[in-house]
């Protein structure tokens, strides 16, 4: 979002009471869990078998065995006379149980461990998750690639809060509508970069891009030495620019138990743009990090990807950081109303960059019809 003049609010802002910059951004800390909680795996209808769905398994066979080592202690030590006394009581029978009358089969404890080896796991088999204990069953497809928090039960807890990737189909068979302003973006989009056209960019500056492409193995080229800046080309405003900082500073879209998000790079606003009492009231919808020279309110991500990594992990990424842009553009529009209006404008670009692939994505939100909740659609645009 680039403007020339500071965006002013619609009422007049109040004093700020000599506040230093510090008192100004000054709020409760949003917390963010390293990794995902336990409360994260309960939450989901069904688990699908990703290396940190089998880290959460063994720690939870961990607790158990310790849990259950715990309750042994209860019962040592005994002296001999009892242990005789109970040897010699299960010799006669034990007690007489023919008295009883409708009580339930006994049951395992939730607490046993549960002895999975994990080599023989297939790609046919997940994990189902309840409150106070884990179950294998059958699915339909699992992977157990490196893919950090952005695997498949990542995606699952997405959509459960009403944050939907691209072409997302519900389970009536509706497919969510694009936004309003479509045809607008695809016609800008249409238009060639002068410094992408010939002849100032030629067959053999395209053939240069693919070996560059080629030489990079791993995310980290892609981003700073090889692709992205000649994509980029010679970028004259770069304090619009941010990217490796978590959005720690922001509110969480879910029920908390999500990593903040983290694109590659964000293109944003400078802080100077926007009005001081407006940043304060909006500090958790578009002040991405405590650090306040980085941009604001930001509305273009880019996610990339190495060429030994998933473009579906990239997809899931962008998803999660397009949703916090859309949330943080239409705060600002909506900003000083007394009902939000959803006018199903895309205000958030995400691009993705994998495999020799440039993607665009647009985000918006829009209100459930059923549900009441806003919800966020990412839509792919052009490629």
């Amino acid at each position: 979002m680039h403007t020339e003049q500071p965006i002013r609010s619609r009422r007049r802002p109040r004093p700020l009471q000599d506040s230093t910059p510090k008192e100004v951004y000054k709020k409760q800390k949003v917390e963010h869990p390293s990794q995902l909680p336990p409360s994260f795996w309960d939450n989901l209808s069904e688990v699908w078998l990703t290396r940190n769905a089998l880290r959460e398994l063994d720690r939870r066979n961990t607790q158990a065995t310790a849990n259950a080592s715990t309750k042994l202690q209860f019962l040592w030590p005994v002296t001999r006379n009892e242990l005789m006394a109970v040897q010699r009581f299960a010799r006669q029978g034990g007690p007489d149980l023919s008295g009883l009358r409708g009580c339930p089969e006994p049951t395992l404890s939730s607490h046993r461990p549960y002895r999975i080896q994990k080599r023989r796991i297939s790609a046919s088999r997940g994990l189902s998750a309840s409150r106070n204990s884990c179950a294998l069953r059958s699915t339909k497809s699992t992977t157990t690639e490196s893919s950090g928090p952005y695997d498949w039960n990542f995606q699952q807890h997405l959509t459960a809060h009403g944050i939907f990737p691209t072409r997302h189909r519900f389970s009536n068979g509706h497919i969510p509508s694009k936004s309003r302003n479509w045809d607008g973006i695809l016609a800008r989009l249409a238009q060639r970069r002068p410094s992408l056209s010939p002849p100032r960019f030629a067959e053999e500056d395209f053939e240069e891009f693919l070996r560059a492409d080629a030489a990079a193995s791993k995310e980290r080229q892609v981003i700073e030495h090889a692709i992205i800046p000649f994509i980029e080309g010679k970028v004259l405003d770069k304090e619009y620019i941010g990217g490796g900082i978590p959005f720690k500073n922001l509110n969480h879209l879910t029920d908390g138990t999500l990593v903040p998000g983290n694109p590659n790079h964000y293109y944003g606003a400078r802080p100077d743009q926007l009005d001081p009492q407006i940043q304060i009231e909006l500090n958790g919808q578009i002040v991405p990090s405590t650090q306040h020279e980085l941009p604001i309110a930001p509305n273009f991500f880019l996610v990339v990807k190495g060429p030994d990594r998933s473009s579906l992990v990239a997809n899931r990424q962008a998803c999660y950081d397009g949703a916090f842009g859309a949330r943080g553009m239409h705060s600002l529009q909506e900003y000083n109303k007394d009902e939000p209006d959803f006018n199903n404008n895309a205000s958030t670009l995400i691009s993705i960059y994998h495999d020799e692939q440039l993607r665009m994505f647009t985000c918006h939100p829009s209100k459930s019809a059923t549900s009441g909740r806003t919800e966020y659609y990412m839509t792919q645009s052009r490629g």
